[in-house]
């Protein structure tokens, strides 16, 4: 993550035993935090107000400063219907981050990255919204894109658009994200990898000139004995990345042989 001209580097590991986060910077590896759950198989983290805020989806999230006294700070997720609020998908969108708990779209208080519970100024409070647009599917990726907020959950793909107070959404498309790790915007356009009924593929989103956004069909048929042997029990290890300096997309699929 970046803090003012600095770049800072944050390493997440798993023992087997427990889960810990490292900065590493200026070549020295130091840990900030232990003790985090052994099951907690991803990590994902946002820039945001000159730190880092992490998830690991089990554990209650926490926030990382270089420099702050203390330099980490652990967050009661929970929202002020009394949810706990943990997932992987994350994302900063209207100086607020954003992330997906099960069926649930949380928002924390506007550039306060500890408030999840506040319910009482409605252009600055916390925010939610649960089995939005008539379906209670999981929300497993987010990402930005011609500044939108894109939600993809496991049967589909809604967009947030607005601001504070008066966001609005609507549905792009009928099919959702493998993981919270497996969309990208290369170019003008969001791709993303799924896996549904109907099979898996790259997809992607477009936008026109207008603002307009639509989804766009498979763009991934020519490869397609590459799929073959996806382990369907580890997709949560999808990973698509964007490679802008060469125009080009990777994804890692784990596979079955």
């Amino acid at each position: 993550y970046v803090k003012g001209d600095k770049h800072y580097e944050l390493i997440f590991t798993n023992d087997g035993t427990e889960s810990r986060a490292y900065l590493f910077f200026n070549e020295t590896l130091t840990l900030i935090k232990s003790g985090m759950s052994k099951d907690a198989k991803h990590f994902n983290a946002v820039n945001f107000i000159n730190g880092a805020f992490v998830t690991n989806g089990i554990d209650a999230p926490f926030f990382y400063e270089y420099g702050a006294i203390p330099a980490v700070k652990d967050i009661n997720c929970v929202a002020y219907t009394g949810e706990k609020i943990r997932g992987l998908a994350l994302k900063v969108f209207d100086n607020r981050i954003f992330m997906g708990s099960g069926s649930g779209l949380y928002s924390c208080g506007l550039g306060d990255p500890t408030d999840w519970s506040s319910a009482d100024v409605e252009t600055t409070r916390a925010g939610y919204i649960k089995n939005f647009k008539n379906s209670s599917a999981t929300i497993v990726a987010i990402e930005d894109y011609n500044s939108k907020l894109i939600i993809h959950r496991t049967v589909d793909t809604v967009w947030l658009s607005g601001t504070s107070g008066s966001y609005t959404m609507d549905v792009v498309s009928n099919v959702g994200c493998a993981s919270p790790f497996a969309v990208a915007n290369l170019d003008i356009y969001q791709i993303y990898f799924l896996k549904h009924i109907n099979g898996v593929g790259l997809y992607y989103l477009s936008a026109n000139e207008l603002g307009t956004i639509k989804a766009e069909s498979e763009i991934s048929t020519f490869i397609h004995e590459e799929f073959v042997n996806i382990d369907n029990t580890r997709l949560d290890e999808i990973y698509c990345l964007a490679n802008t300096k060469k125009n080009e997309l990777w994804i890692h699929l784990p596979r079955t042989d």
